[in-house]
């Protein structure tokens, strides 16, 4: 939840300057993060899918494919329409945020499944 909050943070702060220093920051958080966030679902699919491991990464790959070719083409479009790819980025943000949210969601079921105590 941290690196997908991290990795929000690095996508809103171009969006919110035009300088240097926060686009390199906003790169580091970025890029820092992604590897982690990968590892960490890839091991989490195979916590909740082991006995199809194999569909479940394929099931990730396919999504991750699909939204790798739809969303520069979406943000193209709307980069050509606005005239700069902050809307594109602040939706970007949003849905980081809203994986964060989902992923603290699935945490908190997991703990009641398990009759774990709910601290965050």
């Amino acid at each position: 939840m941290l690196a997908f909050a991290l990795q929000a943070v690095g996508t809103i702060l171009p969006a919110l300057s035009d300088g240097v220093l926060p686009n390199l920051l906003a790169a580091e958080l970025f890029g820092g993060t992604f590897v982690g966030i990968v590892s960490l679902t890839l091991a989490l699919a195979g916590r909740h899918f082991p006995a199809s491991l194999a569909k479940a990464m394929a099931r990730i790959t396919l999504g991750y494919g699909v939204t790798q070719i739809v969303a520069p083409a979406m943000t193209g479009y709307v980069a050509q329409a606005t005239g700069s790819y902050r809307i594109a980025l602040v939706v970007t943000a949003i849905m980081l945020t809203a994986g964060v949210l989902l992923l603290q969601i699935m945490t908190l079921a997991e703990k009641k499944r398990a009759g774990l105590p709910r601290a965050f």
